[in-house]
């Protein structure tokens, strides 16, 4: 991808070429969300700790491997967000950032919302998404969501929660988080972005008989910390293509 060229270039020559910016745009694990909790005065609460989101992680890896380029890595999550809300604050949080790379990831809180009739709308609101990072002359990789809980966890505690993890575990093993995943697929080819496919990755690791369940940091859809460690490195595999 060209954003390999650009820090490679900025890190050859700190003068001639500018510092190369990626900004990581979706939802709650995008933001930097962990363990989630109930309390009795704010209902569900949630675990911040931003350095350890996967893009986080990306950043040092790509400092690690050019020293001198000093990428700025800019963390556009938002916990609970969904493709519609992405689009609605593209240009104020994305657009305006004018970034070399955007990292696109909704769809975990699309396909629980909505379910399986608001595919399509959640297909339209992606498409809308790539080609105007693709109009302001950005790249853009898709990652698709990690895969959620399939059971209700004994860890999980509080009506709200556990109802939260029985949704969760429903669009997983009716299908329905895949029928998303397909679609964002195609829609980030349609519009010439890589695709970093973490779903399919973690549905792998399920076939080969790890316990996908016990690698959420919350029980039902945030991963582990280690975990993100795994998803800065297939990143960095799908930029150095």
């Amino acid at each position: 991808m060209d954003i390999i060229k650009k820090i490679a270039l900025r890190n050859e020559d700190n003068h001639a070429h500018k510092i190369p910016k990626i900004v990581a745009f979706g939802d709650s694990n995008t933001q930097g969300c962990f363990e989630v909790y109930e309390t009795e005065t704010e209902g569900v609460s949630v675990v911040y700790d931003m350095k350890n989101a996967y893009h986080a992680h990306l950043s040092r890896l790509l400092n690690e491997l050019f020293p001198k380029a000093a990428v700025t890595v800019v963390n556009a999550g938002i916990s609970g967000d969904s493709s519609e809300g992405g689009l609605r604050r593209l240009h104020r949080d994305v657009l305006s950032e004018k970034a070399d790379l955007v990292i696109v990831s909704f769809g975990s809180n699309d396909c629980v919302v909505h379910g399986a009739d608001y595919v399509d709308t959640y297909a339209e609101n992606m498409r809308r998404i790539f080609l105007a990072i693709k109009e302001s002359g950005s790249e853009a990789i898709l990652l698709t969501p990690p895969r959620g809980c399939t059971s209700v966890s004994d860890h999980v505690e509080g009506e709200n929660l556990q109802k939260i993890a029985a949704d969760v575990a429903a669009v997983e093993n009716g299908g329905v988080k895949a029928l998303y995943v397909a679609r964002a697929k195609a829609v980030a080819e349609e519009c010439g972005a890589a695709v970093c496919d973490l779903h399919e990755r973690w549905l792998q690791m399920a076939s080969l008989g790890v316990d996908t369940d016990a690698l959420l940091s919350n029980h039902i859809n945030h991963p582990t910390r280690e975990l993100t460690h795994m998803t800065a490195r297939m990143l960095l595999d799908t930029m150095l293509g």
